[in-house]
């Protein structure tokens, strides 16, 4: 990773702050993923917190990502800013993803 790179965990207010290497590799290991949803076998939603920047390649805040697994999923990772957007956004795909597993069922 080019640049200085910087490591955020999630406080208790579920804002980011900046940490030690070592310490965001233990919260990663305790609290990762944030949510995760299964829909079916093989169609899931995981939320997951990003916690990293750097100052060339990466320079904005971190981010929330999900990873959305599904047959015929195009564009299987999406990103948010905040904690509680980020939940809202997981429930959302998880119901689309609810619903396009039943209509597959249907057909």
């Amino acid at each position: 990773m080019p640049g200085r790179p910087h490591y955020f965990i999630l406080n208790e207010a579920h804002e980011p702050v900046e940490v030690t290497l070592d310490e965001w590799c233990y919260w990663r290991a305790v609290n990762d993923p944030v949510k995760k949803t299964v829909i079916s076998i093989n169609s899931q939603v995981t939320t997951k917190w990003g916690g990293l920047t750097d100052d060339v390649t990466m320079p904005g805040p971190p981010q929330f990502f999900h990873i959305v697994e599904g047959p015929g999923i195009r564009q299987p990772i999406v990103h948010t800013p905040t904690y509680e957007e980020a939940l809202a956004r997981h429930d959302r795909i998880a119901e689309w993803l609810r619903k396009r597993a039943d209509k597959m069922k249907a057909i």
